[in-house]
């Protein structure tokens, strides 16, 4: 599979959006006017500390423990600002505009809320599943 990456415009703004030739869907809208939709990052942000809280509590393998100590420091900076702007939304879109780790977090965040996925694995029928078990192949009616 090739790494590299094609771009499109955006619908809205005319901005670039990267994607890869894999991807089964295709973004419309660049990270910018995405983040621009989000209109709740202080309940975002708060579910994701709540989340992070509940996985300190439960066993974690190597790699899960090793991530999870990797993400201290975003934790730290999201609760500082959460802290700092009294969960007002417009302040909160200020401060993850001038830092780029707590804009891709919200934007990630928002995705996998709404299940936006970009991943070729995602298929509407599994492939292993025969055609026939699925009501028949097309144009070939149902079997009885």
């Amino acid at each position: 599979m090739s790494t590299l990456w094609s771009y499109k415009k955006c619908l809205f703004c005319a901005g670039k959006i990267p994607y890869m030739s894999h991807w089964k869907n295709l973004p419309d809208k660049c990270n910018d006017c995405i983040f621009s939709e989000i209109l709740d990052l202080p309940v975002l942000f708060t579910k994701f500390l709540e989340k992070e809280s509940s996985h300190n509590q439960r066993y974690m393998s190597a790699e899960d423990l090793h991530s999870y100590k990797n993400r201290e420091a975003l934790r730290l900076k999201i609760s500082e600002t959460l802290k700092d702007h009294a969960l007002r939304n417009k302040d909160i879109h200020e401060a993850c505009k001038e830092d780029k780790e707590l804009l891709k977090l919200a934007i990630s965040l928002h995705k996998n809320r709404n299940g936006i996925t970009n991943s070729s694995a995602m298929r509407a029928i599994p492939a292993r599943i025969q055609p026939f078990m699925q009501g028949g192949a097309p144009g070939l009616g149902k079997r009885k």
